[in-house]
């Protein structure tokens, strides 16, 4: 049996987990029933459990898809080999993840189903049927953001080998948050004062009037608008 290893877990030998690797070094313990335990030091510390007797803390030299070499310990490659679908979906939502640990815990199931495993799903989807060029994990989340955020279809990311473009038509426009201090930038929303003068009058509205610092990059005149009103004005585009 070989696979990864948590580094908090009981019964862990803290000689081996708390140890400090530099790039490329591997420190392994074995009890004696055969069981080892193995760290690696890769970009980040990857602590491996493991009875296979073939599995030492010497490396083994490898060719990535590339083509360059690497070393890493056989127990590395045994895995990366015959590990399923759940662990490759983990491995990929682990790259770049918005998981931070001030977190709930709800809110956590709640960015992984969203940013991680919805976003790997749709990654892989998406290099499976584009016939011209596939994205890394990391081009294919900043062109994500774009066409999710700019809301043109022209809004288009530099991969370094063509320009590639996600999502369907879109409105062109979007909120701008305008900088510098908010005494001189932020103003009345105007939909929320046309709103306001209509029910209750000028006077209340100049006074209820929600102030934002955001404005249309679009509209003439590039108005003061909060997100509400934005989406409200612009829901039939």
């Amino acid at each position: 049996m070989c696979g990864t290893l948590r580094s908090n877990r009981k019964e862990n030998p803290k000689i081996i987990t708390d140890k400090k690797l530099k790039r490329g070094e591997v420190e392994g313990k074995e009890n004696s029933d055969g069981i080892k335990v193995m760290k690696w030091k890769d970009k980040h510390d990857v602590l491996m459990l493991t009875t296979v007797p073939e599995h030492t803390t010497e490396k083994v030299t490898t060719v990535l898809r590339r083509g360059t070499q690497t070393e890493k310990p056989q127990s590395v490659l045994d895995y990366n080999a015959a590990k399923k679908g759940v662990d490759y979906s983990d491995q990929m939502s682990s790259y770049y993840s918005p998981l931070r640990k001030i977190h709930k815990w709800y809110k956590k199931i709640a960015f992984e189903l969203l940013l991680g495993t919805a976003v790997v799903n749709s990654f892989l989807l998406f290099n499976k049927y584009h016939a011209k060029k596939t994205l890394s994990m990391k081009e294919f989340r900043e062109s994500l953001v774009l066409s999710l955020t700019t809301g043109s279809p022209t809004e288009k990311i530099n991969t370094g080998r063509e320009s590639l473009s996600l999502g369907g038509k879109r409105s062109s426009h979007f909120l701008v948050e305008l900088q510098g201090q908010c005494r001189t930038v932020r103003k009345r929303c105007r939909g929320c004062y046309q709103i306001l003068s209509l029910n209750e009058g000028s006077a209340t509205a100049a006074s209820k009037a929600r102030r934002v610092k955001t404005v249309c990059n679009q509209c003439d005149g590039r108005p003061h608008l909060c997100l509400p009103c934005f989406e409200r004005m612009h829901s039939d585009e």
